[in-house]
């Protein structure tokens, strides 16, 4: 969450306590009860998407990081088969050109190009494993086809999850200062003559302000005039 969304949350938290120390100055009123029970609910709700924006957040970190080490692993088998096929040009003129560079392509481009690779090569599996590539070296590129598209989706859905539960938290935030503004003049009207549990509840309704930056303090070095030196 946002440091503006969490100390609202901290503030829901704190109202939500104070409604349940107070229950018996309103249990005969069920308005009441409900704004702090529907306000129970938006706190259950805070912590579970915020747990699932952590979630989506740590799972774009790590198909970001997955996703560099097959990109590696996937250039390096396709610029070996690159590399092969020139050779082959030289008994089948034109043939490079299936096999272009791969180099600087945008991660979608990789996965289509590497898929035609995969294609073009079958036929000529033979020849390339005559002139060095591993016998596997077809089902080695699949496997790293696989394992950068699955970091590619891991990274997305890990971005969609943490979008979805920043919005869903964004809503509830919402619904939950509107909770907090209704119970307010009704909090200050119930406890208009306990000065105390009035203090309480402006306590427990109020939402730090972000700390100011300090601004930054020049310093300079004091300088020794001529005639101060003297």
């Amino acid at each position: 969450m946002t440091d503006d969304n969490t100390r609202c949350g901290e503030m829901f938290l704190r109202v939500d306590q104070l409604g349940k120390d107070e229950a018996a100055s309103y249990a005969a009123n069920t308005f009441i009860a409900d704004l702090f029970n529907s306000l129970s609910s938006i706190i259950s709700g805070l912590e579970t998407h915020t747990n699932a924006q952590a979630s989506g957040l740590t799972n774009v970190r790590m198909g970001t990081r997955s996703k560099e080490g097959a990109r590696v692993e996937l250039e390096r088998g396709l610029d070996a088969m690159r590399r092969t096929s020139r050779s082959m040009s030289v008994t089948m003129p034109g043939l490079e050109k299936k096999f272009p560079s791969v180099r600087h392509l945008k991660d979608q481009e990789l996965l289509t190009a590497a898929r035609m690779y995969a294609a073009d090569a079958l036929p000529l599996k033979a020849e390339f494993i005559k002139r060095g590539l591993q016998p596997t070296f077809l089902d080695d590129l699949n496997e790293d086809i696989e394992a950068f598209e699955e970091a590619l989706r891991q990274r997305t859905q890990g971005r969609e999850t943490h979008v979805n539960a920043t919005a869903t938290i964004d809503d509830l935030i919402e619904q939950g200062m509107k909770i907090v503004r209704q119970l307010d003049p009704i909090m200050r009207n119930l406890f208009e003559d306990n000065p105390g549990k009035l203090a309480a509840w402006l306590s427990a309704s109020h939402v730090e302000r972000a700390p100011r930056r300090k601004a930054k303090q020049q310093q300079t070095s004091p300088q020794t005039t001529a005639t101060e030196s003297k």
